[in-house]
């Protein structure tokens, strides 16, 4: 399994959790600045912008499934600060929470 990889498991299975960096680095056995290196080469994306789309990608997901509040979302997926979530959210997405899931939502 390479590097990346691991990296990636890691992250799919802690990206609820606060998640840093060196946290990272000391779960798959690496130098951090070589792991960001290499992991940013083979996704294009840093290790901490892929735990924001992998928690982004999880909020999609329950804001179309659940009837969870946004604040629940947030919490459930990594973030503490509802606010902070919603601006990330826009940020990524172009939209609100609350505008995502009333557009997807059946």
């Amino acid at each position: 399994m390479s590097l990346s990889d691991k990296v990636k498991n890691y992250i799919d299975q802690h990206y609820s959790e606060a998640i840093s960096l060196e946290e990272i680095a000391k779960a798959v056995k690496a130098n951090k600045y070589y792991l960001a290196h290499v992991f940013k080469n083979e996704t294009g994306f840093s290790p901490l912008h892929y735990v924001s789309r992998r928690r982004l990608g999880e909020a999609q997901n329950l804001l179309i499934n659940t009837d969870m509040s946004i604040t629940q979302i947030a919490a459930t997926v990594g973030y503490n600060n509802s606010n902070y979530f919603q601006n990330i959210f826009r940020r990524y997405m172009g939209m609100t929470p609350g505008s995502y899931r009333k557009k997807w939502k059946s």
